[in-house]
């Protein structure tokens, strides 16, 4: 029994990360009509600004702050100058965003290199919680809940 909960905490955890990004699609594509398909090269450039802040100053909330500011302003200025000149035309979109994509992935092995970095788990979320004698991740379950508070928040 204990594994059947275990892997359906693992899979909310993992069904929640994906929502996220489902949810990230879904307001580009759908609210704003712009076919923009740099979102995982945009997630990753903001996860080596981020660890890059960690390194230099150990804060997981000045991190995240710096990377969601430095990849906000990316994001700006890729609308304001490619994408909003290519409005309408779909095919363009496509292609530019790709292209810029690609570029920021050979940027981003350039800089940073190819090896994992590892990323300690924040002090709060380390100890396990134990839910009716299971101990399962406190991050993980951190990911649901965010995952379900988005989903309220999007539903309104």
């Amino acid at each position: 029994m204990q594994y059947w909960a275990i892997q359906t905490l693992n899979s909310l955890a993992l069904g929640g990360l994906l929502f996220l990004l489902a949810a990230g699609f879904s307001l580009i594509f759908g609210l704003m009509r712009i076919a923009n398909l740099t979102h995982g090269a945009l997630f990753m450039l903001g996860a080596y600004i981020g660890v890059s802040v960690m390194r230099v100053y150990p804060n997981l909330w000045l991190a995240a702050l710096a990377a969601g500011i430095a990849v906000a302003a990316f994001g700006g200025l890729l609308e304001k100058f490619i994408l909003r000149k290519l409005g309408g035309n779909v095919l363009g979109q496509v292609l530019v965003t790709l292209g810029v994509a690609f570029i920021l992935a050979d940027l981003c092995l350039v800089v940073w290199g190819g090896d994992p970095i590892p990323v300690p788990t924040p002090p709060f979320l380390q100890q396990p919680l134990r839910l009716a004698g299971i101990a399962f991740p406190a991050y993980r379950l951190a990911v649901v809940a965010i995952a379900i508070l988005v989903a309220i928040v999007l539903y309104r």
